[in-house]
């Protein structure tokens, strides 16, 4: 945590008893409460961070899609999410950004 970046300011609310554990521990920990808050909050979204990648995956960098669609695969094509094979004749999702750029879903993934 880059202790020397503090470049926003953020008002909180807590009830007397959460603030009154928040300054003790503060306190039993020789720092100030600023400083416990902040790193909770900073340990907080790491721990966030780590459990929704053990249950979702890692992010992925996806499209801007804007639109989606029913379709039917005219040709076999590969699915962007999954990289399965989609046969000519099978149900497809495609996506479509601004661009016009188009991605084929498979029936798993979309």
């Amino acid at each position: 945590m880059d202790k020397d970046n503090k470049d926003y300011i953020l008002n909180i609310r807590l009830s007397r008893d959460t603030y009154e554990k928040v300054k003790n521990l503060a306190k039993k920990n020789a720092e100030s409460v600023s400083h416990l808050v902040r790193k909770a909050i900073h340990d907080g979204l790491d721990i966030a961070s780590d459990i929704s990648e053990d249950i979702f995956g890692k992010e992925k960098k996806m499209p801007n899609i804007t639109s989606y669609h029913q379709g039917i695969a005219a040709q076999d094509l590969i699915c962007a999410d999954c990289g399965a094979r989609i046969k000519a004749g099978e149900k497809v999702t495609i996506g479509e950004n601004h661009a016009g750029n188009k991605y084929y879903y498979c029936t798993v993934c979309k």
